[in-house]
């Protein structure tokens, strides 16, 4: 049914078409692009189109959704919405089910958290008015004199035990 209905539109004539929609079949997309889009359509996680963390919650909890059947892009979303009680209820299940579905579930609980994570540690880092400018930053430096030279050594770093700037050219003092 979604794959008909998504057909459906997809084959639909564009109001916009010359003819004012005569065409039988003006394509909006590319014939790659159209199979394309069928294809993500069908393959649309059923947890993500839900609208409430309650109606997830209640669709785990029968047992006619197959652990099987939640996607990668289902556990992101319920992650990115917030709805961690969803997300508990799922590596619960996969806890009780077969170790590679457990595995499969942690690797993918992991992998939404990071990411998650990480678009919140960037609006943080954003917040500074000086994220993404330049630093200037005294370079380590090290010296010795007998009693004819002076002998100075300069390293690109902030310290000198520091690995030094790569992308920095050796200067003539």
């Amino acid at each position: 049914q979604v794959l008909s209905s998504t057909a459906h539109h997809l084959l639909s004539p564009s109001p916009a078409s010359p003819g004012g929609g005569r065409h039988r079949m003006a394509l909006r997309l590319g014939p790659l692009l159209w199979l394309g889009a069928i294809f993500a359509r069908s393959r649309a996680g059923e947890l993500g189109t839900l609208d409430s963390e309650a109606a997830v919650l209640e669709r785990l909890e029968g047992a006619s959704l197959p652990l099987s059947a939640v996607e990668a892009a289902d556990v992101g979303r319920l992650v990115h919405r917030g709805w961690y009680d969803a997300v508990r209820k799922i590596v619960q299940r996969s806890h009780a089910g077969t170790e590679e579905e457990a595995v499969w579930v942690t690797s993918q609980v992991r992998h939404a958290v990071q990411a998650e994570k990480n678009s919140l540690d960037d609006l943080i880092r954003v917040l500074d008015r000086n994220y993404g400018k330049a630093a200037e930053v005294s370079p380590a430096s090290q010296w010795a004199q007998n009693s004819t030279h002076v002998f100075l050594a300069v390293k690109f770093a902030q310290r000198w035990n520091a690995p030094g700037a790569l992308e920095v050219g050796n200067q003539t003092v």
